[in-house]
């Protein structure tokens, strides 16, 4: 009873107050500011700095499939279609995860072609800064280099991802509550079934003892208070077609 009167009034409150957001729809001018949190823009018009720098070179390309692209697109498909497409099948699990781990080889050779687009660590946003420093090592580690570019370059997933602090404890199973959570989240039928794809393939991988410690090692040596979403943040993060501020108001 309590938890619906809070509901009612913060639905209330929202109607009343609604939440800061960024109030450009197409194209607006921005001047890049180098600070003590990495690369941010001044973007005319809007209240708060953007967190980042996205780099127009990096992300889309008119006249060709850029390389950032397929990294994204190799690991959707080769990694979690691909988990999702073989369990269905009724597949050995171990031959799978071997079977993945040499189709990141092949995604990691893409990024390796990205090398000289990668900002240096200390011009990127104070969460992929913390996420670098992550205690890891191995394939894990090529994972948090990926994940790292990826996040930095496009605040889609990255704000998707510190949005996950809501929920997360340092431990695997509220991590996949966070996952739930997330897809609840989603505006989208694509992005929650993109979300409940995600959730399949990270479960499955995880359920493999060695890099349940590695993922653990990595999560436990975060600060997660760094990783949590800003005023600055969650201002353009609602634009992004999801529930940023879920589940305070039902929307």
């Amino acid at each position: 009873m309590i938890r619906w009167i809070q509901k009612k009034f913060n639905d209330w409150w929202w109607k009343k107050h609604p939440p800061e957001m960024v109030k450009y729809d197409d194209v607006a001018r921005g001047m890049i500011l180098s600070t003590k949190d990495g690369l941010k823009m001044r973007i005319e018009g809007e209240k708060y700095l953007y967190p980042g720098f996205p780099r127009g070179h990096v992300l889309t390309s008119d006249y060709y499939f850029t390389d950032f692209s397929k990294l994204k697109h190799g690991i959707k498909n080769n990694i979690f279609n691909y988990i999702w497409y073989e369990l269905e099948k009724g597949r050995d699990k171990n031959e799978i995860r071997e079977e993945v781990i040499e189709n990141w080889k092949e995604i990691y050779e893409i990024m390796k072609k990205l090398k000289y687009d990668v900002l240096p660590m200390h011009k990127c946003c104070r969460a992929v800064r913390e996420l670098s420093k992550g205690n890891c090592e191995g394939v894990f580690k090529q994972i948090v280099e990926v994940m790292c570019f990826i996040f930095q370059e496009d605040d889609a997933y990255r704000f998707r991802f510190q949005w996950i602090k809501n929920y997360f404890k340092n431990d695997i199973k509220s991590f996949e509550n966070a996952l739930i959570q997330m897809e609840n989240a989603e505006t989208s039928d694509d992005m929650k079934g993109r979300v409940r794809l995600w959730r399949r393939g990270i479960m499955f991988l995880l359920e493999d003892e060695r890099v349940r410690k590695n993922f653990e090692t990595w999560i436990k040596s975060l600060n997660w208070r760094k990783l949590k979403l800003s005023k600055e943040d969650k201002y353009y993060f609602r634009r992004k077609y999801f529930k940023c501020d879920f589940p305070v108001y039902s929307y």
